[in-house]
């Protein structure tokens, strides 16, 4: 039987995880993902449909939970480092422009 033709309830209680923590790796999964273009434009009931729809075919799993947390992490602290970079940068230039201006 293919597995297009198996209910996801079904595959679900073919896992070996318990349903409390293929719940959490449902929500981990959908806090990771909210910003993908993938998930991004699917409704509510679409997203979590998806997430478990990922755990079963096993795309989710706690060590790419964990990686693409750390990937993310890395992402916004280089963002935030190069923000801090530009704004330091521009913070001389906005000072000698106020004193010219006094």
């Amino acid at each position: 039987m293919d597995t297009n033709e198996i209910s996801l309830d079904e595959q679900m209680s073919g896992l070996k995880l318990g349903r409390y923590e293929t719940v959490k790796l449902a929500l981990d999964w959908i806090a990771l993902k909210k910003n993908d273009e993938e998930y991004r434009r699917l409704v509510d009931v679409e997203v979590i449909t998806q997430a478990f729809q990922d755990i079963v075919n096993g795309k989710v799993t706690p060590e790419a939970i964990k990686t693409l947390s750390e990937k993310q992490q890395k992402n916004k602290d280089a963002k935030e480092k190069e923000e801090a970079k530009e704004a330091s940068a521009e913070a001389p230039e906005s000072s000698a422009e106020q004193a010219a201006a006094v």
